[in-house]
C-alpha cells in the first residue's frame, strides 16, 4: 500500500477541497527530513514575493536528477474531443495592469556550464514539442518571446539528440496565408526587421528582410537582381536590374584617364589589389574616347600599375577584370560543375523541375515542403 503524509479527497461538486491551507506566510509547508534545502510550499510569502507554489531543491549529490517542482501527465483519453489535454504543469497569469507571466524561468549569476531558465525536451517519434507557445485573443500576443544575447536560440545536432526523420530544425516557424503573417519574425528596435516564411498578401517569401543583411558565408541562388523605386516614377513603378553572372569570382575596376604629352598614362591599382586577386591573370580593356587611335597597355613588374599608351593628350576608358585569390574565397569556393549525389543534392531530382517540364514531385525540396503542407 502506498503511504501519504497528507492525503486529501474532495468530490467534484459543492466547492470541495482535498487540501486547503491559509496563512499569512505559508498556506501549506512541505519538508523532506533528510535535506533542509528540499522543501515545498503552497501559498507562500517570503517578505518579498508571493508564490502560488514554491519548490526548492538544493541537493548536491551527483548521478541523480533533482526537481524543485515535478509534474507528470501521462493519462490516455479515449473517445474524447480534440480539446482534451494532459498538462503536467500549467502556469497562468491573470488580468493585471503590470507584467503577467505564465511560467518564468531564471538562471542565477553563479550558475554552471549548462543552465536553462526553461528547458523542453521532445523525444517522441510522433509530433512532439520541447516548448510550445500559443498566443490568441489578444491585441499583441507572443507564443514564445525571447530577450537577451539570444532571444530564441535553436540548435540541431543529430549526434546529441538522435535522428527522427529527413527534416530536422533548430528553430521551425510556420504561418498561415493571412496577410502579414511570418513563420519567424525578427525585429530590431531601430526599425529593421526580418521574417522567414512571410506572406505580403500577394507574394509568399521564404525570407523577407527590411534593413541591412550581412552574410559571412556564401550564398547560392537561381537568379538575382536589385529592385528599387523607379527613379523617374518612384510612386508608381519599380526598376529591376539583374545580376551579372560569371563562372569566376570577378573583381572589376573601371575608369577614365587622360594620356600625357608623351602619350602615356599610369593607372595605380588599390593597395589591396595584389592580396585580393590573381594579378598575373588580370585582363585590361582600353577604349579611346572620341576618334579611334592606336592604343596599347602593359603591367608594371609588380603588377600594381597598369601603363597605357596612345595618342598624346587624348582620353582613354579602361576596365581591369581580375579573379579573386584571397583566403576567404578559397575557403568558400564551390566548383562550377558538380555531380549530384554524395551530399550535393539528390541524383535524379531537380532544383527547378517546372522549368524543365518535370512534375513538382521530382523537386529537390518537394518532400520537405509536402510535409509542411500536411502539418497545416
Amino acid at each position: 500500500m502506498p503511504g501519504w503524509a497528507i492525503f486529501g479527497d474532495a468530490s467534484l461538486g459543492g466547492g470541495g477541497r482535498g487540501i486547503m491551507g491559509s496563512g499569512g506566510e505559508c498556506g501549506v509547508y512541505g519538508y523532506h527530513g533528510s535535506q533542509t534545502s528540499v522543501l515545498g510550499r503552497l501559498g507562500y510569502y517570503d517578505n518579498t514575493y508571493y508564490y502560488g507554489v514554491f519548490g526548492q531543491n538544493k541537493r548536491t549529490n551527483t548521478g541523480t536528477i533533482h526537481y524543485g517542482i515535478y509534474g507528470n501527465a501521462e493519462g490516455k483519453v479515449t473517445g474524447g474531443s480534440g480539446t482534451d489535454k494532459n498538462i503536467a504543469v500549467r502556469g497562468r497569469a491573470g488580468n493585471h495592469n503590470l507584467m503577467n507571466v505564465g511560467v518564468f524561468g531564471d538562471v542565477g549569476t553563479s550558475a554552471g556550464t549548462n543552465n536553462y531558465g526553461v528547458y523542453g525536451d521532445a523525444t517522441s517519434t510522433a509530433t512532439a514539442y520541447g516548448v510550445y507557445g500559443k498566443a490568441h485573443d489578444c491585441t499583441t500576443g507572443y507564443g514564445v518571446y525571447g530577450e537577451g544575447m539570444y532571444g530564441v536560440y535553436g540548435y540541431y545536432n543529430s549526434s546529441h539528440y538522435g535522428y527522427l526523420g529527413s527534416n530536422q530544425y533548430g528553430v521551425y516557424g510556420r504561418a498561415t496565408s493571412a496577410n502579414g503573417d511570418a513563420g519567424v519574425y525578427g525585429y530590431n528596435g531601430s526599425g529593421a526587421w526580418g521574417a522567414l516564411g512571410y506572406y505580403t498578401g500577394s507574394t509568399v517569401y521564404a525570407g523577407y528582410f527590411s534593413g541591412n543583411v550581412n552574410i559571412t558565408g556564401s550564398i547560392s541562388k537561381g537568379s538575382g537582381s536589385f529592385l528599387i523605386d523607379h527613379p523617374l516614377d518612384p510612386l508608381n513603378k519599380t526598376l529591376r536590374h539583374n545580376f551579372v553572372e560569371s563562372p569566376g569570382n570577378l573583381c572589376i575596376y573601371p575608369g577614365k584617364i587622360k594620356l600625357d604629352a608623351s602619350g602615356k598614362a599610369e593607372v595605380k591599382m588599390p593597395d589591396y589589389y595584389i592580396a585580393l586577386v590573381k594579378e598575373e591573370e588580370a585582363i585590361a580593356q582600353i577604349t579611346p574616347v572620341g576618334k579611334p587611335f592606336l592604343t596599347g597597355c602593359e603591367w608594371s613588374k609588380d603588377f600594381t600599375t597598369l601603363i597605357i599608351y596612345g595618342e598624346p593628350d587624348r582620353e582613354i576608358y579602361y576596365s581591369v577584370i581580375a579573379d579573386r585569390d584571397d583566403p576567404v574565397i578559397h575557403q568558400l569556393y564551390k566548383p562550377v560543375e558538380e555531380e549530384k549525389g554524395n551530399g550535393n543534392f539528390t541524383k535524379g531530382k531537380l532544383l527547378y523541375p517546372k522549368a524543365y517540364g518535370y512534375p513538382k514531385e521530382m523537386g529537390e525540396d518537394y518532400e520537405s515542403n509536402h510535409q509542411r503542407e500536411m502539418e497545416k
